[in-house]
């Protein structure tokens, strides 16, 4: 899908596509930048830095937690020992930073996705009024069967992701659903 967003060959540039996509790129690094800054504002105020703490409470109370970690693990077998308490540490902030980066650019890759879905469809609308307007009556028929076939392809391209008729991963054939209902509204507006 992106690679038919960004092939601009056969049905040209979208004339706001370079505007949008310097604000996408800003906004998306910006957002890099702050989730990368909250991810790690939680794992160094997580436990992992109150060792000391967590070992009085263990000695004073008799628990048996495992002290410096980022969050209460209870395993079946003992893991407070070197090098496996620090192994399994960093499989935590692995794991932290993979999960929480995943879940939080997931939403602006959808996002930067129908943006530039509505920007393909804008160019289509501007394609029309240009084939409608033309006063030959040929080139009027040329441009506007052209126009017909690129709406077709900005429409049915994400339709055809969810019957799995094109090569896509499995996270952009679910999101292809929003993409239509995206494109029906606002074809059913316009």
């Amino acid at each position: 899908m992106y690679m038919f967003l960004s092939d601009f060959e056969q049905f040209g540039k979208p004339p706001k596509f370079d505007k949008y996509n310097n604000i996408l790129n800003k906004i998306g690094k910006y957002h890099i930048i702050y989730t990368v800054a909250i991810i790690t504002l939680f794992a160094s105020t997580s436990k992992v830095f109150k060792g000391d703490e967590c070992r009085r409470d263990n000695q004073e109370y008799g628990y048996k937690e495992v002290c410096g970690l980022i969050a209460n693990t209870w395993l079946p077998f003992d893991i407070d020992y070197f090098p496996a308490k620090q192994i399994y540490l960093g499989l935590q902030f692995f794991g932290i930073y993979y999960m929480y980066m995943l879940s939080a650019n997931l939403p602006y890759v959808v996002l930067e996705s129908v943006i530039h879905i509505a920007i393909r469809l804008d160019h289509v609308k501007e394609r029309f009024i240009e084939a409608l307007n033309e006063p030959n009556p040929e080139e009027r028929r040329k441009k506007f069967n052209f126009t017909v076939e690129y709406h077709s392809r900005v429409l049915n391209y994400p339709i055809k992701c969810v019957s799995g008729t094109c090569e896509m991963n499995h996270f952009l054939d679910k999101m292809s659903p929003a993409f239509n209902m995206y494109a029906a509204a606002s074809v059913s507006i316009q």
